[in-house]
């Protein structure tokens, strides 16, 4: 009998012996530490699903029930602040207009602004509209405007604008989460009218050079690279700080579209090759995609999914988590699609996918579900799928 898989580690963490670097391997601890808490509440979750549905359960079970997801739900929070300890909060992005976002954002920086402050707006209408979280660029843009407020005084200025910017390969160097194309551009400036002497050529600070200097503009770097921008201050010796931050257009970025509503079931009876080297995940997802109609065949890692792919040639979909013991999820795929180009690949991960390392990063229009998942996510996109 084959032995089970071990687990897999998390990706970039230091292994026994290796030197401790700070703040890097402590956001990479607390990644690997979310990653194997959505693995267990993705299993947490769809055993209620099944509780839910069982014909027996009475008001007092129910009462349990409920509770027992209200416990999910909160647990599901505490991942989510340990994934935002470098960034790594999972989004839910939207189209946003640049002009409609500063508007919103008016009153609230007014309130903290020094007195005697003036703060003005400039939208150039060619700004594009951003397809980012709101709340997680919000966060981002109120510490680049706090990092202006630093030192000013009153009859001082800070002004933030928005134009269109087009990014080439010169930004995209050491940057493998960006793309070439077109972008918004929002920058924060500020003047201190009573300052006339000179100043020093700009130090410019951005990414890793942030931990150490700024926590709070760490965060923000880490959330704007999220949704698949940058971020950078520029600092002169007596001048407040000045700093802008791109985002791509609307119109470049493909929108994820996972509902959580269920759809009708497949008519034949489809194979699924769904790969997990948690045992627990495997068991609820083959049963969810079982009652929807479909053959699930199993495997634990890369070595035993090629075994399945070679006995199953008629495999419809892969479900495969990105981080597996050995070989990953993003090999698998690229081996499965060297034989046939045309096969679905739905990649699954308790991390976000766009903070694991390079070589472990699907294509930016690849589908990707995020642990912890309901099983009607799973089901829908797998359905989804396969047209």
């Amino acid at each position: 009998m084959r032995s089970g898989p071990q687990r897999s580690q998390t990706p970039g963490a230091p292994r026994e012996g290796d030197p401790v670097a700070g703040p890097a391997v402590e956001a990479q601890l607390s990644a690997g530490l979310a990653a194997d808490f959505n693995d267990l509440l993705t299993i947490l979750c769809a055993q209620l699903d099944r509780l839910e549905g069982s014909p027996g359960l009475d008001a007092r079970g129910r009462e349990a029930l409920e509770s027992a997801r209200d416990c999910a739900a909160r647990a599901e929070a505490l991942s989510r602040r340990l994934l935002d300890f470098n960034g790594r909060q999972p989004d839910t992005p939207d189209a946003i207009e640049a002009g409609e976002f500063l508007e919103s954002r008016l009153d609230a920086w007014r309130e903290w602004l020094p007195a005697g402050v003036e703060l003005n707006l400039a939208v150039d209408p060619a700004a594009p509209r951003v397809w980012a979280d709101r709340a997680q660029i919000g966060q981002a843009l109120d510490v680049l405007v706090a990092r202006a407020c630093d030192g000013l005084e009153a009859a001082g200025s800070v002004t933030v604008t928005a134009d269109h910017r087009q990014v080439g390969p010169e930004l995209l160097e050491d940057r493998p989460w960006l793309r070439a194309g077109s972008y918004a551009c929002f920058t924060v400036s500020a003047m201190q009218r009573s300052y006339a002497g000179p100043s020093e050529a700009a130090a410019e600070v951005s990414g890793d050079d942030l931990a150490a200097q700024d926590p709070e503009l760490s965060i923000a770097f880490g959330l704007i690279k999220q949704n698949r921008g940058f971020l950078q201050l520029d600092r002169r010796r007596g001048l407040p700080a000045a700093g802008w931050m791109l985002l791509p257009s609307a119109e470049t970025v493909t929108a994820p579209s996972v509902t959580r509503e269920g759809k009708t079931a497949a008519v034949a009876p489809l194979k699924v090759l769904f790969v997990d080297d948690e045992e627990m995940i495997r068991d609820v997802a083959r049963t969810a995609l079982r009652n929807r109609g479909f053959a699930v065949i199993e495997a634990g890692d890369v070595d035993e999914a090629m075994t399945c792919f070679a006995d199953h040639p008629d495999i419809g979909v892969v479900v495969t988590d990105l981080v597996l013991p050995g070989e990953s999820g993003l090999e698998l795929a690229r081996k499965l699609k060297g034989a046939r180009h045309e096969l679905p690949v739905i990649y699954t991960t308790g991390y976000d996918a766009r903070e694991l390392p390079r070589h472990l990063q699907p294509e930016a229009d690849s589908c990707v579900l995020q642990k912890p998942f309901t099983l009607s996510d799973l089901t829908s996109l797998v359905e989804k799928s396969l047209g």
